[in-house]
């Protein structure tokens, strides 16, 4: 109807209610009915798929018929007003389907309004939270949303970063993480304003410590990761050697048998990973001191244990290294022979290290009371910070000379030249170095070099070995003799006497007469090998034989007795004629190799049988006791079943060994320094002696993790 007859219905209406005080129900939307007919929301409405939403209609006639055009899982129902009672709103339900239209019509009296409806998936970014190392990359991937107006299909979302660092490319959404740990959000947006944020927890980036190392057979080594996210797993990866093995929860490695390298991997719960090269070595001559050891291993690294007293372990110290659990394996570090240098041997003393370079140079360090590391003063090296590696600078021997050999034994050091000349120097006090007084040499100034003058071992003599006990020093010459010189208390010049040489002028040379060492063989015997204990020397004949003399307190003479003339040998007169050869007793074949180590003696025959004697005090005869042993025994050295001894050493009483069956090292006898505590040559904290108990022995006694 129009609007004029509407407002005359109005009027009756009213009169008649005035006349007849009647109630009469005017609905109220009579009162809006000359408004035209909309539907809110306005057109078009973007609604997430499966979603519903409240439609109202104004204006019209009054009453108001709903529809919508779509299946599809959408619908539209119609609700009453309060008011009047007129349904002028609807609930509808979108599409199920995304990127569709739908078309919601309303109907009053002649009068018609439609709404277009647009569906599209709810916008979202993935991964919402997850956590990356510094400087790294992240690739973040938006679905749903709503990208142009038409259908939400085709276009292109927009990538963001809304707080905290790093950057995110747009519309590509790969994050790069800022360089600095922390936290960053990044946001998606669609064409009509939706967004979607994800947070990124930004960490520092996971490492692995140490990320190389350079580790013996066997050795172990605890590996740690760095930053990071925990829990971390740990992995080996093999290389051109043996695999090893690492525990997966802790990142202890343990070095595998054999040569070559792998890797050690560790990875995060990120699934970030981080590697550590792995070098296995193997020790090729084993060296013991004192108190301290020190190993050369097969491409030319050199390591020291034990004792640092005097800088000797060459680590910037003098602590004990080796008496704790973290210095042992791969946590004990190389020491620093100067850039792009390695040695081809190396020799200790009681208390000081020498290493023979690949450039035929000589580096000593340690103990430095009596010139013995040849600098020219009294300087400690080893145990203070800048004083290895590049500024341990090599020993001066001369001009043009080079070394070829290096001997350290006691208070002095030596070497062989490539002239075939000897040179030594440091302690001199019973003239060890040979030049007719006691002064030491390489304690002082314009001591070394062109001033140090080689040993005079006789004319047209050269020297194919030394050796030297506490004080004294001895020569294999080229000829197959032995001459000694320096200290002789206790016969171990084999002179048959007790007097000093070299103290004093014209002792060396011509003058220093070779050792009786023919003994009571009835013939004239040579030397095939020298061997130099703490007081006493051992020859291997070449008949096979042995015979040994000096001081034989702890029965390392193997005579059988200690008492009376066999106290010492070597002293007195007619001794050396009458030495007889040392009786291996049961089972010894032939005679190969012999061992002075302090106050024990051993051999080995070419079955690899090995016999020791002497000094048993702290269990260097491994018999699991603290007798000593006046001769060979009859059993074999009890130190592992199916063990070969390559290289036996000792310079006091504790004795290392080097085994060729698996280039492991054991160590054993005495267990403590000077001061009573652990030596840190067993790589032990325990302050005891090894060898002189039950348990001890055999496969009792524990290789060295070094």
């Amino acid at each position: 109807m129009n609007t004029k007859k509407h407002h005359l219905i109005l009027f009756l209406l009213l009169i008649f209610l005035v006349k007849t005080q009647a109630q009469v129900f005017i609905p109220f939307s009579y009162w809006k009915g000359l408004a035209p007919l909309t539907l809110s929301p306005a057109s078009p409405l973007y609604m997430v798929v499966n979603d519903t939403r409240v439609i109202t209609a104004t204006g019209g006639m009054g009453v108001y018929t709903w529809s919508n055009a779509a299946g599809d899982g959408s619908s539209i129902t119609s609700t009453s007003d309060p008011i009047d009672f007129l349904a002028n709103t609807a609930d509808y339900v979108a599409r199920a389907t995304a990127n569709a239209t739908d078309t919601i019509t309303v109907t009053s009296g002649t009068a018609t309004a439609t709404l277009s409806v647009i569906t599209y998936n709810s916008l979202a970014v993935s991964p919402t939270v997850i956590t990356k190392a510094i400087n790294s990359t992240q690739a973040f991937t938006a679905t749903g949303g709503c990208l142009n107006g038409v259908n939400c299909a085709g276009g292109a979302y927009v990538f963001s970063v809304v707080s905290g660092g790093g950057s995110i490319t747009s519309p590509g959404g790969v994050f790069t993480a800022p360089a600095i740990a922390g936290t960053t959000v990044i946001q998606v947006a669609d064409s009509i304003g939706n967004t979607a944020t994800a947070t990124i927890t930004v960490v520092n980036t996971l490492t692995i410590n140490p990320a190389s190392l350079k580790i013996s057979v066997f050795s172990t080594n605890a590996f740690s990761a760095i930053l990071g996210t925990p829990a971390y797993t740990y992995s080996v990866i093999a290389g051109t050697g043996g695999t090893g093995t690492v525990v997966a929860g802790t990142g202890v490695y343990t070095a595998p048998s054999t040569t070559g390298t792998n890797t050690v991997r560790v990875t995060d719960s990120l699934a970030a990973t981080a590697d550590s090269a792995e070098t296995i070595i193997k020790p090729v001559d084993i060296q013991v001191g004192q108190y301290f050891a020190c190993a050369l291993h097969n491409e030319g690294s050199v390591k020291c244990w034990g004792t640092g007293l005097y800088g000797q372990v060459g680590n910037a110290s003098t602590a004990v290294i080796g008496d704790d659990a973290a210095e042992i394996g791969g946590a004990n570090v190389f020491i620093n022979l100067g850039t792009g240098r390695t040695a081809t041997s190396i020799a200790v003393g009681l208390d000081h290290a020498c290493a023979l370079l690949d450039n035929a140079t000589v580096k000593c360090w340690g103990r430095n009371d009596r010139g013995q590391l040849g600098k020219g003063n009294t300087t400690t090296l080893g145990d203070t910070a800048n004083e290895m590696g590049d500024n341990l600078t090599a020993i001066n021997l001369g001009t043009g000379r080079t070394a070829t050999a290096v001997y350290a034994f006691g208070y002095v050091s030596c070497a062989k030249l490539d002239n075939a000349t000897v040179k030594c120097w440091g302690d001199n006090t019973y003239g060890q170095m040979g030049i007719g007084n006691t002064n030491h040499r390489g304690d002082a100034v314009n001591e070394m070099g062109d001033n140090l003058l080689p040993l005079s071992l006789g004319t047209g003599r050269t020297a194919t070995k030394l050796v030297g006990g506490f004080s004294y020093i001895c020569a294999l010459l080229d000829n197959a003799t032995v001459k000694c010189w320096g200290r002789n208390d206790r016969g171990q010049l084999g002179k048959d006497n007790s007097t000093t040489l070299g103290d004093t002028a014209n002792e060396m040379g011509d003058n220093l007469t070779a050792v009786n060492i023919n003994g009571n063989s009835g013939g004239a015997r040579t030397a095939t090998d020298l061997v130099g204990g703490y007081e006493y020397n051992c020859v291997s004949r070449d008949n096979a034989s042995m015979i040994c003399w000096g001081r034989n307190s702890n029965g390392q003479l193997g005579k059988g007795s200690t008492a009376g003339n066999d106290a010492n040998i070597g002293d007195q007169a007619g001794e050396m004629a009458a030495i007889a050869a040392i009786n291996m007793n049961a089972g010894f074949a032939t005679l190969t190799n012999i061992y002075a180590t302090g106050r024990t003696t051993c051999a080995k025959d070419n079955a690899n049988m090995f016999k020791c004697w002497g000094r048993n005090t702290e269990g260097q005869l491994l018999l699991g006791n603290t007798t000593n042993a006046t001769a060979p025994p009859a059993a074999a050295l009890n130190i592992g079943a199916g063990l070969v001894v390559a290289k036996l050493f000792a310079n006091y009483y504790t004795l290392c060994a080097l085994f060729s069956t698996n280039d492991r090292i054991k160590c054993w006898g005495q267990g403590t320094n000077a001061a009573g505590a652990a030596h840190g040559v067993f790589i032990s904290t325990s302050a005891t002696h090894l060898g002189d108990a039950a348990g001890e022995t055999g496969a009792g006694l524990p290789y060295i993790n070094h």
